[in-house]
């Protein structure tokens, strides 16, 4: 109907409002959440700091708890010469305290679709080639890198695909406890603007990638 039409055009400006008004052009950077931290809003209980590969052996010894798993080596928060890089190792609530703290939200599933396509019909955020737009499988190394290394979308905004993936504030379907998260990060090879991932991480498991 035409009341329909209108307010899914209104739906999808209220989506290009927030994207262009209120989402970052990078990814948030270890820096910006060392300030949340220390300013008392961002609770340690919501993300992980890095390990040395020392304290992982020595914790392996005294078959410690997954506490201190391979995923926490790759910690960013706590590491040397990552102030640039980007924040992971965050759970469900800690990426909320943050966006909180800012005065901002988490995006939804198709906020986050919106932007990440930037206006263009491309593969991946603003390529056909991924290797210009993120640090994937492929090209990372095995780590992140510093947010805004790689070219920009549409929207000039930044890693949208890769480095790290981003959450969403999109419940999963079929979990509790469940958010989606979107983007794809360091580690993976699928990593297009389409790809989504149910993820448990808000409370049960260490993870580099988010």
């Amino acid at each position: 109907t035409q009341d329909d039409k209108i307010q899914g055009i209104l739906y999808y400006e209220k989506i290009e409002e927030t994207v262009k008004n209120k989402m970052d052009e990078t990814e948030v950077t270890v820096e910006q959440f060392e300030e949340c931290v220390k300013a008392g809003k961002c609770n340690s209980d919501n993300y992980l700091t890095a390990v040395t590969v020392e304290q992982f052996e020595e914790c392996v010894k005294t078959n410690c708890t997954n506490n201190y798993s391979t995923m926490r080596i790759n910690c960013n928060y706590g590491s040397i010469g990552k102030k640039k890089h980007p924040m992971n190792c965050v759970y469900y609530k800690g990426a909320e305290a943050y966006c909180k703290w800012k005065g901002k939200m988490l995006p939804t599933e198709e906020e986050w679709e919106y932007a990440a396509k930037g206006g263009e019909d491309f593969t991946y955020a603003g390529s056909n080639n991924p290797d210009e737009v993120a640090w994937y499988e492929k090209n990372s190394e095995e780590t992140t890198h510093e947010v805004g290394t790689k070219k920009a979308n549409g929207y000039g905004l930044y890693d949208m695909n890769g480095n790290v993936s981003e959450w969403t504030i999109t419940p999963c379907l079929n979990f509790n406890d469940c958010y989606y998260i979107r983007g794809g990060a360091y580690l993976d090879s699928n990593i297009s603007v389409l790809t989504h991932y149910d993820s448990i991480l808000s409370k049960l498991l260490d993870y580099s990638n988010v």
